[in-house]
């Protein structure tokens, strides 16, 4: 969590920013002492990369086989 007064979150506004996008807790604090918090709207999700399992998930050779609880469904 970062907190801090309302001059120093003035000269601090690009590194703030950033943090919040980060989804860090900003939380800032005026002269008459209220506090506000800085989040970010944005999702931060990324986009999943292509290939990006490849090596968690393997597939057993007996996959494919037949279900023995659906063999009174099948032809």
């Amino acid at each position: 969590m970062i907190k801090l007064t309302l001059n120093a979150a003035q000269s601090q506004l690009p590194e703030l920013l950033k943090a919040a996008a980060e989804d860090q807790e900003i939380i800032i604090q005026n002269n008459e002492g209220q506090d506000f918090q800085l989040i970010s709207i944005s999702p931060s999700l990324k986009r999943p990369q292509y290939g990006g399992a490849k090596g968690i998930v393997k597939m057993l050779d007996s996959f494919d086989n037949p279900i023995e609880d659906f063999e009174d469904y099948m032809p």
